[in-house]
């Protein structure tokens, strides 16, 4: 299903300004991107803790190849969520979709304020515990069974273990395949994780594999909690591939099980505050991290 109809000034916004086509200059990969994640990351963490609810473990492991789409790479107008020629994500891994909302926050849209933030998985929330379309502007595509997004993707998505072992995945991604989907770049969040605990339990086949032989260009990235640079290098090879959808295979170093679909305890909220040194108060963004992203405007 796709968006709902958007208003009839739906066109009438410029595109926005995008560091793909500014002369903004970008900060050093080894100390401003990682503030700029934290963020995201504890606003995750921040939200799951307030609801008592929640899938912290893939907003912190996707937050980097999240960063880079919403920083660098798609361009959007958040004042305009319908502008027609936008890039599309779609996070097919929908349980993380604390991810997309703090991208949203941090990228200006209305439908994303801190309010919005802190009612995370509440009755009437605008952050609903999968996304949903006619829910939160912003969002392209509902995601609640895993699978569904892939299927549905343009553009670029982010999928994951549970998403493969779906039939409708691999369904349509043969179909993309087939129909050439060159502008469809997908990221496989490659963390041997399930809400069952290690996917050596149901699911051990070989994913790369998988894709090459159903036709799709496959790039991997080996580790995937640092490497912007491989991130920004690969998207870069996945457009470049014309004819075919490109699947970007991340692996993610940090085993996030226990995190995987519960809320951290106090306790490991202040060791993770103390280890990723991020001393500020629940949903705060510093003003050093606004001002980053209102360049954008």
């Amino acid at each position: 299903m796709g968006p709902p109809n958007p208003p009839t000034t739906v066109f009438d916004f410029p595109p926005p300004l995008s560091p793909v086509s500014s002369s903004l200059p970008h900060a050093p990969v080894e100390s401003f991107p990682r503030a700029l994640t934290g963020v995201s990351e504890f606003l995750a963490i921040d939200a799951v803790e307030k609801a008592n609810s929640g899938h912290p473990g893939l907003p912190m492991g996707c937050a980097p190849m999240g960063h880079v789409l919403y920083d660098e790479i798609m361009r959007y107008n958040r004042k305009n969520p319908y502008w027609f020629n936008r890039d599309r994500f779609v996070l097919s891994a929908g349980h993380g979709c604390m991810l997309q909302y703090a991208l949203l926050h941090l990228a200006g849209y209305d439908s994303v304020q801190e309010d919005d933030l802190k009612n995370f998985r509440q009755w009437r929330s605008r952050t609903p515990g999968h996304p949903e379309n006619f829910e939160t502007p912003g969002v392209e595509v509902t995601t609640g069974p895993l699978g569904q997004g892939i299927a549905n993707a343009v553009g670029y998505a982010i999928l994951g273990d549970g998403c493969q072992m779906e039939g409708v995945a691999n369904e349509a991604c043969s179909l993309a395949r087939h129909w050439g989907l060159g502008k469809l770049i997908a990221f496989y969040d490659d963390n041997h994780i399930s809400i069952d605990g290690d996917t050596e339990i149901a699911f051990t086949e070989n994913v790369e594999e998988h894709f090459k032989g159903r036709g799709w260009h496959v790039i991997w990235i080996k580790i995937g909690n640092t490497g912007y640079d491989e991130i920004r290098a690969a998207i870069k090879e996945g457009k470049g591939v014309k004819d075919k959808p490109t699947l970007i295979k991340v692996t993610n170093n940090a085993n996030l099980y226990n995190v995987y679909g519960s809320a951290l305890v106090a306790m490991e909220v202040d060791a993770t505050r103390k280890n990723l040194a991020w001393p500020h108060e629940p949903f705060h963004v510093p003003k050093d991290v606004k001002r980053y992203w209102s360049r954008l405007v």
